[in-house]
């Protein structure tokens, strides 16, 4: 579980510089993508003892990722808007936050 969390920071920080208001490269936004499949495709291979572990911590691990997921795609809402009409939505970010404390709350969330 523990490499599970490191994978996940791992991921928030190659998508979070990639959704920063001040990168225009598209070739980043590439890069950034490839990145992320090839962490997504490591964290797919499961190790013996996590197979052993039973459905509850698939369903615990799935439940995780979809809320990662959440806040990523909330983050990349909120920045894209930012980009495109250089205005900072409050409700967005309410929802960035909102997605990131459900994230915290979430029991892979390291304590």
């Amino acid at each position: 579980m523990k490499h599970k969390v490191i994978i996940l920071l791992v991921i928030v920080f190659i998508a979070v510089p990639g959704a920063i208001a001040q990168s225009h490269g598209p070739i980043q936004g590439l890069r950034l993508e490839s990145a992320y499949q090839r962490l997504m495709l490591k964290a797919d291979n499961s190790t013996t003892l996590e197979q052993q572990s039973g459905p509850t911590a698939t369903a615990k691990e799935q439940h995780f990722w979809f809320k990662t997921e959440k806040f990523i795609d909330a983050w990349t809402a909120l920045v894209t808007e930012y980009n495109e009409k250089g205005t900072f939505n409050m409700k967005k970010a309410k929802q960035v936050s909102k997605a990131f404390h459900d994230l915290e709350k979430c029991e892979g969330w390291p304590k």
